[in-house]
């Protein structure tokens, strides 16, 4: 039996260094930084992650930085853009779109179509309360919070959350939203590489070495994809 137990840096690098470009659609951009705050990289890695959530959930999903408002409230500015831009999807032009301002100081999520029904007063509540400090300046971060509690937030109302479950958290280290959002990334990781991926906190190794404790708990779960049952545990 082969398995694939790997440490916990490599584990890390994996999950923090994944992108969906592999998923991405290179023709199509999502990220209109009219302020210029984002490099190009930058872009390119939001553009991808936006354009894997917006083609495989059919809810447009952008963001977008401006300077001014040209004497319109934030609101009455995201609403024009989000449709003078063609973002949202299907009959009832279904998306949601965060608008930042360093220039005004500001920012806006506004909703269309079902996405209102998804993203919820008190969901917008939480996802601003985990951009907002990123916007002194860090305003890649501020835009890559926003995009991942939106993959968060829909795959969890299609109920793949459900369905498919790469943390245990026995100890209650993670909130809920960033377990989930975890769920979420780990799910793209298996997708593209074929690697069964878990994270396990436990409180007690119950006298094992964690490498004893990992090994046992891999194989009472029956974790690993394939023959060789390829995975990762953390």
């Amino acid at each position: 039996m082969k398995k694939k137990l790997l440490s916990v840096l490599l584990v890390l690098v994996l999950i923090c260094s994944f992108s969906a470009a592999a998923f991405a659609d290179a023709s199509a951009s999502r990220v209109y930084d009219n302020e210029g705050l984002l490099t190009k990289e930058q872009v390119e890695d939001l553009d991808s992650w936006l354009d894997y959530i917006s083609c495989n959930y059919d809810i447009g999903v952008a963001v977008t930085t401006v300077g001014s408002f040209d004497g319109k409230t934030a609101e009455e500015y995201s609403e024009e853009f989000y449709n003078n831009n063609g973002i949202g999807i299907g009959d009832d032009n279904c998306g949601i779109i965060l608008l930042m301002s360093a220039g005004e100081n500001y920012w806006c999520i506004t909703r269309f179509g079902a996405a209102k029904d998804i993203f919820t007063d008190e969901r917008v509540y939480e996802m601003a309360d985990n951009f907002t400090p990123h916007m002194n300046g860090d305003w890649y971060n501020a835009a890559y919070s926003f995009v991942m509690d939106c993959d968060t937030y829909i795959t969890l109302e299609a109920g793949e959350k459900t369905a498919v479950n790469h943390v245990y958290d026995f100890e209650e280290l993670f909130e809920e939203l960033d377990a989930a959002n975890l769920n979420s990334r780990i799910d793209k990781i298996v997708a593209k590489y074929g690697v069964d991926v878990a994270i396990l906190t436990v409180d007690s190794l119950d006298g094992k070495t964690a490498e004893e404790y990992a090994d046992d708990y891999f194989d009472y779960n029956d974790f690993g994809i394939g023959k060789n049952r390829d995975g990762i545990l953390l």
